[in-house]
């Protein structure tokens, strides 16, 4: 941050090393009218998941988007943006281990925008960096670890309603 931004005028857009962003990503967020813009993900290949795994992934997930593709229920870290201003008067990202994204829409206050139609790419990566979270580490050979796969994006997304 420069010492004379203007943080009212000033956006923060924020996506994953793994994603790939429209080209109009972030004029969209910024054009939105809101202090904060949330997307959704759609995952570029399942090859390595069971399909089983992915479908109810994918059932969980759409079960959560509002029926005008307008709204939706999901925080992605890899597909928000906000206002400096708001971010820095909460006090920004929380040191959490994981779910750092949730915790800032949680208590921020923000005036949020949920954009189903703003996506991004993300992968279904094995190996992740934030242990317990968006990417475990899968045991190739077989459904005890494809169960565990599924009850992680399960609660991922707050799931209580024994989906796995």
């Amino acid at each position: 941050m420069w010492p004379d931004a203007n943080l009212a005028r000033t956006w923060y857009a924020t996506t994953d090393a793994d994603s790939r962003v429209d080209p109009d990503w972030l004029v969209r967020q910024m054009v939105a009218d809101a202090d904060m813009v949330l997307g959704v993900v759609r995952v570029a290949a399942w090859r390595h998941v069971p399909t089983w795994v992915a479908g109810r992934y994918l059932h969980r997930y759409r079960s959560k988007s509002g029926s005008d593709r307008a709204g939706h229920n999901h925080v992605h870290g890899a597909n928000m943006g906000f206002l400096a201003e708001k971010y820095w008067k909460v006090g920004g990202f929380a040191a959490l281990p994981s779910g750092e994204d949730v915790d800032l829409v949680e208590q921020s206050g923000f005036h949020i925008r949920r954009d189903a139609s703003l996506s991004v790419v993300t992968s279904a990566r094995h190996d992740g960096r934030a242990n317990g979270f968006a990417a475990p580490k899968i045991d190739r050979s077989g459904i005890p670890a494809a169960r565990g796969l599924c009850n992680l994006m399960a609660n991922l997304h707050r799931s209580t309603d024994g989906l796995c």
